[in-house]
């Protein structure tokens, strides 16, 4: 069996901010801690892995902080999926696989390099993203989340779990439990 989670990585607010405005939407949660601007947080209704809790965590938190707000989902190591947000609003979307559950097309979908890229303000890496996105050849999709958390300069300690782990104490290897917030 493969990963199955979910997060959330924004730009901008830190680790306090973020849970401040989880707290005030009632959310259940945990906040990772904020390196170099960059915080991954984790929804327990979003790690349900439906689509609609996803956009609402993402609407919400980009709105209240008026910072962007990129949710990643891993289905089982098989599909590695996003969902971009920018004041609120959703701005993006990609799907590594998105004929799975239907046995259909397996060609990568969505996903624009360029306005990922600028969210987190690293603008000058948006060809590599997009090759990112659109190859074919990655066995399993943590292997695809985690180049294109390289190329974001996302946390890699942070961005490959979720909240059901968390909640399990599965802390991520060189992490401990006292670098999160928890939220509910």
């Amino acid at each position: 069996m493969g990963n199955f989670y979910v997060n959330f990585t924004t730009r901008g607010p830190h680790q306090a901010a973020i849970a401040k405005s989880l707290r005030s939407a009632k959310r259940s949660a945990f906040v990772g801690p904020s390196l170099d601007a960059l915080t991954v947080f984790y929804d327990e209704q979003a790690d349900t892995q439906y689509d609609s809790a996803i956009k609402v965590v993402g609407e919400a938190t980009s709105q209240d902080l008026n910072a962007p707000v990129l949710a990643v989902l891993n289905h089982d190591d098989d599909i590695l999926a996003y969902w971009l947000f920018v004041k609120g609003k959703l701005v993006d979307e990609y799907n590594s696989f998105p004929g799975y559950f239907d046995d259909g097309d397996d060609t990568p979908s969505g996903g624009d390099a360029k306005k990922l890229c600028d969210a987190f303000a690293v603008a000058g890496k948006a060809k590599a993203v997009s090759e990112v996105l659109r190859q074919r050849d990655y066995t399993f999709a943590f292997e695809r989340h985690r180049a294109l958390a390289e190329l974001l300069n996302f946390p890699s300690l942070y961005c490959f779990t979720g909240y059901r782990y968390l909640a399990d104490g599965e802390v991520p290897e060189g992490g401990s439990g006292g670098d999160f917030v928890r939220i509910g």
